[in-house]
């Protein structure tokens, strides 16, 4: 590896990727190399690892000054504290330094970074000691939902369940990733197109993962698979308690959150041979109820996980309605959903 002309030798005197090669084109120390980062090129010393674009030295403002060195730019001269610029100041021919935060409008001490310069999901963490400070954390919250509950009938109706998982497989993994997604699917939304709700459902999300992962360290409860590995889960059970469920807790509180916002989707349907009452149809609160259902199918949860679940996020949805952090975003939100007046029906 160090002959006279290698290509790629390390330290090859011509190599044209040598790490130490005196000409190398490429060569990290090259005394010419054309990219080196440390080499020696024709402008001048210590320029050699530039970025492509951008002078290595430039004139300053000022004629009768020396010649400023710009090299605040390439990483190999990081950072300069305040790098400089120079701008004509009198039009007389005096330029005189100044930042060049001055210079692009920027001031250090400026509340630039507000909420919507946040992303969703980093908003919503600055917001959780809010949430933790309003909730109540009652340890016996999520008692009922379990008391009285017989766990050799869970595992039966699980085991019942086994038949349909060809079924909800790929609907299950595709709920794994982004449990807002399937609300996306049905009602065209996104961040884009509806910038307030989509931060608003992220803030609630944020709180109930916070509330349901409490609550899981409480109760401890072993997943439906530890008790009996019959039901082997095609997933690999998550490394975290089974009540409640993740699940049902974060679908239901997606629900609950655009319910508020958004137009009622809620509809009265009558019976097949117009025979009994109307059946309802809540096609958010129904999402929640396949999302959760669908991980008791999987064998990953007892349905006293997925009842739990959903009563915790109407529990969560409740402190949302008095964070005053984000009581603006519901208002706004709302707007989001306002038909225009092209879309309206008409009265005629």
């Amino acid at each position: 590896m160090s002959g006279i002309k290698s290509a790629h030798g390390a330290h090859g005197a011509h190599g044209a990727h040598g790490a130490h090669g005196a000409h190398g084109a490429h060569g990290a120390h090259g005394a010419h190399g054309a990219h080196g980062a440390g080499g020696q090129n024709a402008m001048g010393p210590n320029t050699g690892g530039r970025v492509t674009g951008f002078s290595a030295d430039v004139a300053a403002g000022n004629p009768d000054a020396d010649s400023v060195d710009e090299l605040w730019w390439p990483s190999n001269n990081w950072p300069q504290v305040t790098p400089i610029g120079y701008f004509h100041s009198s039009g007389a021919g005096v330029y005189a330094p100044v930042p060049l935060s001055e210079i692009y409008g920027q001031r250090p001490d400026a509340p630039a970074f507000t909420e919507k310069y946040f992303a969703p999901q980093f908003w919503a963490t600055a917001l959780t000691t809010d949430f933790v400070q309003l909730f109540d954390w009652d340890a016996h919250l999520l008692d009922d939902c379990i008391a009285g509950v017989n766990v050799d009938d869970e595992i039966k109706e699980l085991v019942g369940l086994i038949e349909y998982r060809a079924g909800v497989i790929d609907e299950a993994v595709f709920q794994m990733a982004n449990i807002e997604d399937p609300f996306r699917g049905i009602l065209t939304y996104g961040s884009s197109t509806h910038p307030k709700t989509t931060r608003l459902v992220g803030v609630a999300l944020q709180m109930a993962i916070i509330a349901e992962f409490h609550y899981k360290r409480l109760y401890a409860r072993p997943r439906p698979s530890q008790i009996s590995p019959a039901l082997m889960p095609p997933l690999d059970p998550p490394a975290h308690a089974a009540f409640p469920s993740g699940h049902a807790t974060e679908s239901m509180i997606v629900a609950l959150t655009l319910k508020a916002v958004m137009p009622d989707l809620v509809r009265a349907h009558e019976p097949k041979g117009g025979v009994g009452p109307d059946i309802v149809r809540d096609p958010l609160i129904e999402m929640a109820h396949r999302i959760a259902r669908n991980r008791e199918i999987l064998g990953l949860h007892y349905p006293s996980d997925s009842k739990a679940g959903q009563k915790l996020a109407y529990s969560v949805f409740a402190n949302l309605l008095e964070m005053e952090a984000i009581s603006h975003l519901w208002g706004e939100a709302r707007d989001e959903w306002i038909a225009p007046a092209w879309q309206q029906p008409s009265d005629a």
